[in-house]
């Protein structure tokens, strides 16, 4: 009898110990999935695309992404009032809303970026007016901020490097149409050299661009600044 017991006891010990062993790698792998768990405010040093050798950032691309989201949720907002959220997991032209807007949130930052540097190599200048008018821009953008939209880190000087970046990409693409003698309308100005003109793509093929899409595929876009 004493040998049974004994057995019995054993058994249970060693059920014990498995159940335990179990929910210990259970909790390790919950943690392990947690820790790699992509999180925007931790990712915001992460290298997201390199150009010409150079590593920028993901919150460089902070204002794009705001701004895209804004313009994106306009949509979702009369899509479902309720629930925009749900337009960002829509199926439209062979890609999810929230896909494109990735895409063209990179696109027009890959614009702005590369035609400032290109209009500042060939002696672009902005006035003291501009510079002045970019600097109170960027104050209003940023006293305008939502709680989401600060939750993201994105300061002042960040808000006021993607405007001037793009004033002087601007300035690149309206010296161009001028030359062309193209009339200065948003419309032509887009499709001669915007994100998906010919222009914008040979000036792309002719940089080294690489976007390290294992960060930047990560990015919620739908998620980051709003809902």
């Amino acid at each position: 009898m004493a040998k049974i017991k004994r057995n019995k006891e054993n058994a249970i010990l060693m059920f014990i110990m498995v159940v335990a062993i179990v929910f210990i790698v259970m909790m390790g792998s919950l943690f392990l999935n947690k820790s790699r768990e992509f999180v925007y405010s931790r990712s915001l040093s992460d290298t997201v695309v390199e150009i010409d050798g150079e590593d920028i950032a993901l919150y460089r691309l902070t204002y794009y992404i705001m701004i895209e989201e804004e313009a994106v949720n306009e949509a979702a907002m009369i899509y479902d009032p309720e629930k925009p959220w749900t337009y960002w997991n829509i199926y439209v032209s062979n890609a999810y809303v929230s896909t494109s807007a990735r895409e063209i949130t990179m696109n027009y930052f890959l614009r702005d970026y590369v035609y400032s540097r290109i209009a500042i190599e060939e002696g672009f200048v902005l006035e003291d007016s501009e510079i002045e008018d970019l600097k109170v821009k960027a104050r209003t953008i940023y006293s305008g901020l939502t709680d989401k939209q600060v939750s993201t880190h994105i300061s002042e000087e960040d808000i006021l490097t993607a405007i001037t970046e793009k004033a002087y990409a601007d300035k690149y693409v309206i010296a161009m149409a001028k030359e062309k003698k193209l009339d200065i309308t948003e419309e032509v100005l887009s499709a001669y050299y915007g994100m998906n003109s010919s222009f914008f793509k040979k000036t792309m093929e002719a940089h080294r661009v690489k976007i390290k899409e294992k960060i930047w595929n990560q990015v919620p876009m739908g998620h980051v600044t709003i809902n």
